[in-house]
């Protein structure tokens, strides 16, 4: 996730690809817990919920990014007004060993994913890119207008 970036699903932006735009190109970015950053060797992120942290708590994780998406209630939500939790994995895991431990986290997430949901009422309801692609093209386009830094602003 890019600091700064529209943290929902959101039409691109052809100026600047940090915030929403009028573009039929849609973004669909990674759900992370922006409660907190981590610094891990001047390395600063906000959690999300891939399965393959060495540790993570996938509980705390969902339960804040399924509050902080509520709160700021997206325009465009999934189906039945669940809004859009976005996770990543990678293809070089083993999902079908379960004493991989991605696999194990992975599972986990899952769990705690729709534990999450339904703590806040809701009922998970799972949704491909293309679904989700479709609903922010039914929504109305934002036409957000970038502007660019006066160049003596970078340069002192």
């Amino acid at each position: 996730m890019w600091a700064g970036a529209t943290l929902d699903p959101n039409r691109g932006n052809a100026s600047f690809r940090q915030v929403a735009g009028d573009l039929d190109f849609v973004n669909v970015p990674l759900s992370v817990d922006v409660s907190a950053v981590e610094d891990r060797g001047g390395r600063k992120f906000h959690w999300d919920l891939q399965p393959d942290w060495q540790v993570a708590d996938y509980s705390q994780i969902a339960r804040n990014i399924v509050a902080q998406v509520r709160d700021r209630n997206p325009r465009v939500p999934v189906v039945q007004r669940v809004p859009v939790v976005h996770m990543v994995t990678h293809n070089d895991d083993d999902f079908s060993d379960d004493n991989d431990r991605v696999c194990r986290n992975y599972e986990t997430v899952l769990s705690e994913i729709g534990a999450a949901i339904r703590e806040v009422g809701a009922e998970p309801v799972g949704a491909t890119f293309a679904d989700i692609v479709e609903l922010v093209r039914q929504g109305d386009r934002t036409n957000k207008q970038f502007v660019f830094a006066d160049k003596t602003m970078l340069t002192g």
